[in-house]
């Protein structure tokens, strides 16, 4: 049984870390971020304490207390499952009759929330070595097992966060166990914000010098209030905003945000219903055959700023493929993700994150 449940950990964070890994390649050419780089890292402390399967170690000394510092380096998986190693050495700080349990571990963890406040489970392998020479304890060299975890975690910045966690690690070999209570402060890598685009003075226009022309002739044509090149009579879109091209009906197809195109959570799959309205977009769009667009996708801010940026790279993709499967020109199509980096409203509401989960297109010179 207990070979059994080895087993299965070690295939869980195999698993675990290959589809990470997968995810990560898969955007490889618009990140160029190795797939291993870890997310973040986390340093603490813990309390340990040895005991057996049918009781705790009886000692009137307390030697059975150990202290140590805990280093350790972890990576996304998804916005609430990691991948987790960690280092122990003891603490400099406590008494020379008290264990010591140097060691490491591997684990994947479970978080219930995406919000600031969230409490986690975990599960994986631990290694410890046993060294209670000084305090009188006989015990082996080393306990290897099961390492199960519970905690909370709370994020202070976007970076920072901190976590109270209690872990229980069963021995395979023996009737030993050792339980951990550990504060830990945590960082997370690449979430500080993209710095502000640098203006660039712009020379001012030379100064022409007016020349004497003819009187014009002036001819009055039917009025076209937004300027787009179709009378006000026959437009059925009146209000364009200046400069938009558009089709012989007065409307044009690159409205800022494509009202309506959702995907499938956690998925760059479109809907059928996004299908449907990327459809009538690509008609309108073949009345511009040479024009050049941007296709640009957008995500809110739960889950961290590297997976929001792959999702909404893959998302963007997938928009351009079906609109070239509608027969327009792929050359004419550039695919960007931003990810969360520019949205319309506050992440703070559901309206909010709603709005900034959008598809945009773009006109390019």
């Amino acid at each position: 049984m207990k070979l059994l449940m080895a087993v299965t950990l070690i295939l869980l964070c195999t698993s675990g870390a290959s589809a990470y890994a997968s995810a990560s390649s898969s955007t490889a050419d618009s990140t160029e971020r190795s797939a291993w780089v870890p997310s973040y890292g986390v340093a603490g402390m813990s309390h340990s304490d040895i005991g057996v399967r049918d009781g705790v170690i009886a000692n009137e000394d307390d030697y059975r207390h150990g202290f140590r510092y805990e280093l350790g380096l972890g990576w996304d998986l998804s916005p609430t499952q990691l991948l987790e190693v960690r280092g122990f050495i003891p603490s400099v700080m406590q008494d020379e009759d008290r264990p010591e349990m140097p060691g490491f571990s591997a684990a994947w963890m479970l978080h219930f929330s995406e919000r600031r406040f969230s409490p986690f489970v975990s599960a994986g392998l631990a290694y410890h070595s046993l060294d209670a020479a000084d305090s009188g304890l006989i015990l082996p060299d080393s306990l290897t097992g099961i390492d199960l975890g519970l905690g909370v975690a709370y994020r202070f910045t976007p970076e920072w966060f901190g976590r109270l966690t209690v872990r229980r690690n069963e021995g395979f070999n023996d009737d030993l166990r050792l339980t951990h209570y550990q504060v830990s402060l945590g960082y997370r890598f690449g979430q500080s914000p993209k710095p502000a685009p640098v203006a660039v003075p712009v020379a001012p226009a030379p100064v022409v010098q007016a020349v004497p022309v003819a009187e014009p002739v002036v001819v009055v044509l039917p009025p076209d209030h937004d300027n787009d090149g179709v009378i006000t009579a026959a437009d059925e879109c009146p209000n364009t905003p200046p400069g938009m091209p558009v089709n012989a009906r007065g409307c044009s197809p690159f409205d800022l945000a494509i009202s309506g195109v959702t995907f499938e959570t956690n998925s760059a799959r479109l809907t059928p219903v996004s299908q449907n309205i990327l459809q009538r977009v690509a008609a309108d769009l073949s009345d511009f055959p040479d024009q050049k667009i941007e296709i640009q996708a957008h995500t809110d801010d739960r889950g961290s700023a590297a997976y929001n940026q792959q999702l909404s790279q893959r998302r963007a993709e997938s928009v351009r493929a079906f609109l070239a499967l509608q027969g327009l020109n792929a050359e004419n199509l550039t695919a960007v993700g931003y990810g969360e980096s520019t949205p319309k409203l506050s992440n703070d509401t559901a309206e909010g994150r709603a709005a900034n989960r959008r598809v945009e297109l773009k006109l390019l010179d």
